[in-house]
């Protein structure tokens, strides 16, 4: 008989870091707030986060909140010594409006967090879509793993510049 693993993620929170500008900078909003995962769903699953109407330039910035060394992990409901690495090939990231041809961009969601301030360096880019792409087949082979409920969080965020 085939064991069969549930993730579930609640991985959309979002801040805005500026310690220097106390007036909310930006409108957010969010797609959706939890994540199911099982391994009979091969699809990816893409969660966004909006950073609209910014009152200053912006760049996206990403951190899940449970990690294990410098990766990024799930846990196991009240065992947080079980855990499931975000997969290298999830990936998160942004589109923005930026000018310089550059328009977005994304990268591993395996490290625990990442900026894109080299990437956004320059333009006024004042509108960000934040994203994690997550897959079942990202975390591997799931029947190694406890049978359970995982979960893990991220922090979606923007730096001014």
């Amino acid at each position: 008989m085939k064991k069969t693993k549930a993730l579930i993620g609640s991985i959309c929170l979002f801040s805005m870091l500026n310690p220097a500008y106390s007036a909310t900078p930006c409108t957010t909003s969010q797609d959706a707030g939890i994540v199911h995962l099982n391994s009979s769903n091969p699809a990816r699953i893409k969660t966004k986060v909006y950073f609209k109407n910014c009152s200053q330039r912006v760049r996206p910035a990403f951190e899940w909140i449970y990690k294990k060394d410098n990766t990024g992990v799930f846990y196991l409901d009240h065992q947080p010594n079980h855990v499931i690495p975000v997969g290298f090939n999830s990936r998160y990231g942004a589109d923005w409006d930026g000018t310089g041809g550059l328009v977005g961009g994304s990268q591993s969601a395996y490290e625990a967090s990442a900026n894109f301030d080299r990437m956004v360096s320059y333009g006024d880019t004042r509108n960000i879509t934040s994203y994690t792409e997550i897959a079942p087949p990202d975390f591997g082979d799931l029947s190694k793993y406890p049978v359970g409920t995982y979960h893990s969080s991220m922090i979606f965020s923007v730096n001014t510049f």
